[in-house]
């Protein structure tokens, strides 16, 4: 929300009566005062929400204040005030294995899901695992608040086993629609590769041996 002051001075010679003020994008600014003597000054507030279509920006308000004068008539004076936007682009993205471990041949599936945090709608989500490839997404673009969601499934090989866990990792996008810019979170998960090699008891019988 951006609060915008206007201040009116009558910095003339003479009083001025019958005072109005206009914000050019704001519309009429109700001011304290409408008569002001010499050297006086009266003020107006309006406020503004801004709103995804004013981005980029920037916004550029011009006030115009009129009065009459008793010596001149009418008398007129504005003023523009721009105040600079920016957007807050955040990106969440969470990968959960439905398993936490598993064995060799098993198969694991993960859930991709990534949440717009920010405060612009964003354009061409995209989530891509490092090993997987690309995922799905059941959306691709995503209004402030909304998430989508995708699923990608790895069978577990015999050299995963070695190394004791699978690492996912992915990396998601998207573009804000207003201006173009890109938004990006990377996540990660592992799931812990259960070993196959059995420990064997060995049972030793002893064995007697008798002459006759």
């Amino acid at each position: 929300v951006i609060t915008y002051t206007y201040q009116v001075v009558n910095t003339g010679a003479v009083s001025v009566t019958n005072i109005t003020a206009t914000d050019d994008r704001l519309g009429a600014i109700s001011l304290v005062s409408t008569t002001l003597e010499i050297l006086e000054s009266t003020s107006g507030v309006l406020t503004y929400t801004v709103v995804q279509g004013d981005l980029p920006g920037p916004l550029t308000n011009t006030a115009t204040t009129t009065g009459t004068s008793s010596v001149s008539g009418t008398v007129v004076a504005s003023d523009t005030a721009t105040v600079s936007l920016s957007e807050r682009l955040r990106l969440a993205l969470t990968i959960v294995p439905n398993t936490n471990s598993a064995a060799v041949s098993e198969t694991i599936t993960n859930t991709y899901t990534v949440v717009n945090n920010g405060d612009v709608s964003l354009s061409g989500v995209t989530v891509i695992d490092t090993q997987l490839g690309a995922v799905t997404l059941d959306k691709t673009t995503l209004a402030p608040g909304e998430s989508a969601s995708g699923t990608k499934s790895y069978t577990i090989q015999s050299g995963d086993e070695t190394a004791g866990v699978v690492s996912f990792v992915a990396d998601g996008s998207g573009t804000s629609s207003p201006t173009g810019n890109t938004a990006t979170r990377q996540a990660s998960a592992l799931v812990t590769v259960q070993s196959s090699n059995l420990l064997t008891d060995t049972v030793y019988l002893p064995v007697i041996l008798r002459n006759n």
